[in-house]
């Protein structure tokens, strides 16, 4: 699928929009998971892309920086 189209789509019709990076966050918050980062890094180290500044973001929000 489209990244690009499917947000768009689902935005059309109302619906919230959240990355993987966003629900490893979530899953964090709602005790799922006890740390993103290493999620995060088997993630990048299999071609997820990431920019450096949100990887950093993402770990902070998380309290792992």
């Amino acid at each position: 699928m489209d990244e690009l189209a499917g947000r768009r789509i689902a935005t059309s019709v109302g619906l919230r929009i959240m990355g993987t990076l966003g629900v490893l966050l979530l899953a964090k918050r709602q005790q799922l998971l006890s740390e993103v980062k290493p999620l995060l890094d088997q993630l990048l180290a299999v071609g997820f892309y990431a920019d450096d500044e949100l990887v950093q973001q993402v770990l902070e929000a998380a309290g792992e920086r």
